[in-house]
């Protein structure tokens, strides 16, 4: 029996020591009430190790009573989480490693409990798995962590190109000694239901929008009955961002037109996607100025509702005024569908603001 016993006693006495040394360093740095901390950590640990006193009911341990502790102790995780901001002294400073720290030692000292009890109560001899539930109660507090991790991500700011009727520009002659070709995705016009897929050619170290100036001004010239739309939909304008799709796993990566085509790592094996985006400058209190903000690409909502790919058109395209982009391939046939809904910035800031307040109030 003592073999038994001295594994939680151990236990129970290296958190009680622990418990004790926290008190002191948090009763030092005055970032948490040191002692509502040692009370949350004495309290909580028999509060949380309460589902032990199941033993002594008829119910079957596995599942009916394992679930019951692990539901338990998620709810417990959840108290803890709420009612941990109200011994917080100092808000401003770290105090993660704290809050961690205090929940370790109270469920040590709640396992320890848990198998004692367990042990003369209880005529099954596994009482390590029994006690296993008693993690679950680290579950709420991860997922606040995550989620405030998650609300700090801050809103993607895209650098947008915008399409210059008046720039011309000839650089096939100078930059004529590495080509690539790759796959650029972009949607025509508003009534395209799939991006129209096309082959290009493009020299290693041309500025990415010289490049793409130059494929817009190619392609609308081998095809002028149906031109991709450069500058505005009606009398609203709009801009350009590119990013390489991405092949599997990996987030899709923004591409800086202000680089040439190596320093954005474009090679035979990308795909660049080309999206219209309409910005708007809004006021910023902080600065007393206006800054701009991206509402979000105007192809969002043809991108959630695409269907069935069209068929490749037959054919190839030559690359315009002394070999220019060299289109070989264009695949994709335009389908007509209604006008699209605009994606506002607002719409994104609300969602933001939606979720802020939410985590508000589970932090509470």
């Amino acid at each position: 029996m003592i073999r038994v016993l001295l594994l939680p006693i151990v236990i129970f006495v290296i958190a009680l020591i622990a418990a004790i040394v926290l008190f002191f360093v948090a009763k030092k740095d005055q970032v948490v009430n040191h002692k509502k901390l040692i009370a949350i950590i004495l309290l909580g640990a028999i509060i949380l190790a309460i589902p032990v006193c199941l033993v002594f009911t008829e119910w079957p341990y596995m599942p009916s009573i394992y679930v019951i502790n692990a539901a338990y102790s998620i709810l417990m995780g959840y108290v803890y989480v709420r009612y941990y901001p109200k011994i917080v002294i100092d808000k401003e400073q770290g105090q993660k490693g704290i809050q961690i720290l205090a929940l370790l030692i109270t469920t040590l000292m709640a396992a320890s409990i848990f198998l004692i009890v367990f042990h003369f109560f209880s005529e099954i001899d596994y009482g390590l798995m029994a006690a296993s539930p008693l993690m679950y109660v680290f579950i709420p507090l991860l997922f606040s962590y995550t989620l405030e991790a998650l609300l700090a991500i801050p809103i993607e700011i895209y650098q947008v190109w915008y399409y210059d009727d008046k720039w011309h520009y000839n650089w096939f002659d100078d930059h004529f000694d590495t080509m690539f070709v790759f796959e650029i995705e972009l949607y025509k016009n508003r009534d395209d239901i799939s991006r129209t897929k096309v082959k290009a050619k493009a020299p290693e170290n041309i500025v990415f929008q010289e490049w793409f100036q130059r494929f817009l001004e190619d392609f609308n010239k081998k095809y002028p009955k149906n031109p991709i739309e450069c500058m505005s939909y009606d009398d609203q304008k709009f801009g350009w961002v590119f990013y390489v799709k991405p092949r599997f796993w990996p987030s899709k990566r923004y591409i800086d037109f202000e680089k040439t085509i190596y320093e954005n790592r474009i090679n035979d094996r990308s795909v660049i996607v080309a999206k219209r985006v309409i910005e708007e400058r809004v006021d910023n209190p902080v600065t007393n100025s206006q800054e701009p903000l991206t509402q979000g690409s105007l192809e969002q909502q043809v991108d959630a509702q695409q269907g069935p790919q069209p068929q490749p058109v037959d054919g190839e395209a030559s690359g315009g005024d002394q070999g220019g982009v060299n289109v070989v391939q264009q695949e994709g046939q335009n389908l007509a569908q209604g006008a699209r809904n605009q994606v506002v910035g607002q719409g994104r800031q609300a969602s933001q603001k939606w979720m802020t307040d939410q985590m508000n109030s589970l932090l509470k």
